[in-house]
């Protein structure tokens, strides 16, 4: 029964994460003798809390302006642009997320090795932590140049399709004339 439960609880944990994005794409690397690494998949938890007051605010997501491509009315520039810009993303993000494995490795590896003390956590904890704020800095500049590749009436128009209220988007907007 046990075994059904954590089965089940993997499950759900994996299709949370293909959902919220949090399991990203396979990426090979090279060694350092140039040979190629085995592809394996990224996995960066997107944390709601660092893009939702983007979003509200709307500075979109750069995939959230391409899916909305045709309700926004984007150009062939704009959806280029806004490609390129989510694929230097994806790039980013996954070598920030390997980084942050590697370090989560390590502090494993102390605890598994029995050789861990309070030095070792203090300086890998920091470490973990500010790749955690890079990844979340990175993923908050796509935001900021999404926005400014977008129209007022496209942010407008992105306000309505999330269900943003009218008199909160109208002053968001009527910010980027001034």
């Amino acid at each position: 029964m046990r075994r059904i439960a954590a089965i089940a609880a993997l499950a759900l944990t994996l299709a949370a994460g293909i959902g919220l994005g949090a399991i990203g794409r396979h990426h090979t690397t090279q060694n350092d003798t140039g040979e190629t690494a085995a592809a394996a998949p990224v996995v960066v938890p997107v944390n709601a809390e660092d893009v939702s007051g983007a979003e509200r605010n709307l500075f979109p997501a750069p995939h959230t302006a391409i899916f909305l491509a045709n309700d926004l009315g984007l150009s062939q520039d704009q959806r280029l642009r806004l490609h390129e810009l989510q694929q230097a993303l994806d790039a980013e993000i996954a070598t920030i997320g390997r980084r942050i494995q590697a370090e989560e490795a390590r502090l494993d590896r102390a605890f598994m090795d029995n050789v861990i003390d309070i030095g070792r956590i203090d300086g890998l904890t920091a470490r973990i932590g500010a790749l955690q704020a890079q990844l979340r800095a990175a993923r908050l500049r796509a935001h900021l140049a999404t926005r400014d590749l977008l129209s007022p009436e496209q942010l407008l128009r992105y306000a309505e399709l999330r269900g943003f209220q009218a008199a909160e988007a109208d002053a968001y907007v009527d910010e980027l004339d001034r």
